[in-house]
């Protein structure tokens, strides 16, 4: 069995946030990506994230920017953006349109790859919608790659028949019935925006918060190179 090291939720978290701040994200998307980051379990996360800031591939300060709008979808450009944040958002998108229009999507073009995008499927089930997530799924001549995808779908919108659930998402995705947006010019109040609006605790809800996680050793040679650094404290950690 592979060595592990026990580090409690806390003492990563701290890491975490020390480190977000030291690659300077503000505050609240510093709490929300720590949050996310310990939701997804991907705990080779922290280096993919300090690799590409450090190669200015994500900008700490750059924000999602609304590309495009239907009634059922919003189109949303990503580049430059952590793309865990601009997950988020994209599925939150996609949420507050279920909770009006029954299904709700939202493209996001430009993004970086992300692993655990299953998490925001978990995210918005905790807000009992039924989601997907999927990369990689739009291209045409006239427009940018959509990297990345994320329908909601409410039950409850459509008569509380669950049944219904897989037979819209099946429909949403075969025939754009959420819509492609067509190109448009920039939305200046989506950059304002943000991200983790209103969804940040389903990020929380979304994983089993355990006080001590066992965390795969081969991991901690590059957390402490990364808090060497950046002259901040590695996590405590103990051998089992």
């Amino acid at each position: 069995m592979e060595n592990t090291i026990r580090i409690t939720a806390g003492e990563l978290r701290n890491f975490y946030t020390d480190l977000l701040a030291k690659l300077d994200f503000d505050t609240a998307r510093r709490r929300t990506l720590s949050e996310i980051i310990l939701a997804s379990s991907d705990y080779q996360a922290v280096s993919v994230l300090f690799d590409r800031v450090t190669a200015g591939l994500i900008d700490s300060k750059a924000l999602p920017v609304h590309a495009g709008k239907r009634r059922r979808a919003v189109m949303i450009d990503g580049a430059r953006t952590e793309p865990h944040l601009t997950c988020l958002l994209a599925m939150e998108c996609a949420c507050e349109t279920a909770a009006s229009e029954g299904v709700g999507m939202a493209l996001v073009r430009g993004l970086l790859p992300v692993r655990r995008l299953r998490l925001y499927e978990k995210v918005a089930s905790a807000h009992g919608l039924a989601a997907v997530a999927r990369e990689a799924v739009y291209e045409n001549e006239t427009d940018a790659k959509i990297t990345h995808s994320f329908l909601a779908v409410d039950p409850g919108h459509f008569g509380d028949r669950e049944d219904l659930t897989p037979l819209l998402i099946e429909f949403a995705q075969k025939t754009g019935d959420a819509g492609i947006p067509a190109p448009g010019g920039i939305d200046p109040s989506f950059e304002n925006e943000g991200t983790a609006r209103n969804y940040t605790g389903s990020v929380t809800a979304a994983y089993k918060n355990r006080d001590v996680l066992e965390v795969p050793l081969y991991v901690t040679d590059d957390w402490n190179e990364i808090a060497a650094a950046m002259e901040i404290k590695s996590p405590l950690t103990e051998t089992v």
